[in-house]
């Protein structure tokens, strides 16, 4: 994970292991060239995630709502074509 930082848009600043370049990883499948990496990316993200305090953390939730919302026929077409 980046930097965190809190600010209009909290999550900005955190980077994915999919945005590192190619000649850094061989991904196959998912982001994470193992399990062990990935369950230890999501421990590193909940120990960031709780250290922005309450209000950073309404705010990424309200934000993710806003975009399911803004983006849930996507998900309902997506999950619709693959029945």
């Amino acid at each position: 994970l980046g930097d965190v930082a809190s600010s209009d848009r909290p999550a900005s600043t955190l980077r994915a292991h999919s945005d590192l370049a190619a000649s850094e990883a061989e991904l196959g499948d998912g982001i994470y060239l193992s399990i062990d990496e990935a369950v230890a990316a999501a421990g590193r993200a909940q120990l960031a995630y709780a250290a922005m305090g309450l209000e950073t953390r309404k705010a990424i939730v309200e934000s993710m709502r806003k975009a399911m919302l803004e983006h849930g026929g996507v998900a309902r077409s997506y999950r619709n074509r693959s029945r």
